[in-house]
């Protein structure tokens, strides 16, 4: 995918493509901790610095590019983390994360042509909707937890 320091344009995503160049680039520490069907992870926690890639193994299934999207949305997620650490020092914990990940739910929006991200959640799924800055709808998910046991959720991408 990358020659001589040059990305293939034809191959994966820019938007993918801009967040790892900032990430590697970034003298910030992004620390992440992949786990393997945590029951206590949907994907991933801010919080406990972890990714489920069994989970993002299962969504892949499904609808790879959503896979991909989690993964810029977790990355994205970090370096806006980051930078708002260093602008509002005081600010929050809770109140960071909550900027960090309206962020970086807008960056995973525009993997699908799109400006913003709505989530639904229901018992066991999620329910997520990209759209564009008229509110016409670019994408849908529907994710199941299908498994009857909480300790061993697995996300489905229904088609």
């Amino acid at each position: 995918m990358v020659a001589e320091g040059k990305r293939d344009p034809k191959v994966g995503s820019s938007v993918a493509a801009d967040v790892m160049t900032r990430a590697v680039e970034s003298k910030d520490t992004i620390k992440i901790n992949l786990v393997n069907n945590d029951p206590y992870v949907d994907f991933d926690s801010y919080f406990k610095e972890r990714v489920d890639v069994g989970d993002l193994d299962s969504v892949a299934q499904g609808s790879p590019e959503l896979r991909a999207a989690i993964v810029v949305h977790v990355i994205e997620e970090n370096i806006q983390a980051n930078t708002i650490k260093r602008e509002q020092p005081g600010l929050d914990p809770m109140a960071r994360f909550n900027l960090a990940h309206d962020r970086a739910s807008s960056t995973e929006a525009t993997m699908f042509g799109a400006v913003s991200r709505q989530e639904f959640t229901g018992k066991n799924s999620i329910f997520l909707r990209f759209v564009d800055g008229q509110q016409n709808v670019k994408k849908e998910f529907t994710v199941n937890f299908e498994t009857p046991d909480a300790l061993t959720r697995t996300p489905r991408v229904v088609p």
